[in-house]
């Protein structure tokens, strides 16, 4: 029997703690590309190509009463306004129950996540784009 713990993911960006994930799907990683391309020629024969494009987007599910909100945004006010990526961090996100890790070295918020204001508590989407992200491990 294997167990899963929501509230057992981890995710630091730049410094900040993230948390006040969403009810439902609180984070996806989504790849640019490929790892492999490949072709066959006449005969065949199978060649492959190593890409080494390994930039992805990260969505970050957070509810709008999540502290993280202001933080990201600051963050992001803060790279759109001074020189030199003032917004590049470093980006970890690690299931502590498990194996799972994703992680880049350079990572940037894309845009302000979109603002619903509702009569129920609603949640915002922060796009984060990693710049070479790298995943190891793959469950619990």
């Amino acid at each position: 029997m294997r167990n899963y713990y929501p509230d057992e993911v981890a995710i630091v960006f730049a410094g900040i703690p993230v948390g006040g994930f969403g009810e439902d799907t609180f984070i996806e990683v989504e790849w640019d590309n490929e790892g492999f391309t490949d072709v066959v020629g006449r005969d065949g024969e199978v060649s492959r190509a190593r890409m080494n494009d390994r930039r992805a987007i990260v969505t970050l599910t957070i509810m709008q009463t999540s502290p993280s909100n202001a933080a990201l945004q600051a963050l992001h006010n803060t790279d759109m306004s001074a020189a030199g990526g003032a917004g590049v961090g470093a980006f970890a996100m690690r299931d502590r129950q498990g194996t799972l890790v994703v992680r880049s070295d350079e990572a940037w918020i894309q845009t302000s996540a979109p603002v619903t204001l509702a009569r129920e508590v609603q949640a915002r989407e922060w796009k984060i784009r990693l710049a070479r992200g790298e995943a190891t491990g793959g469950g619990n």
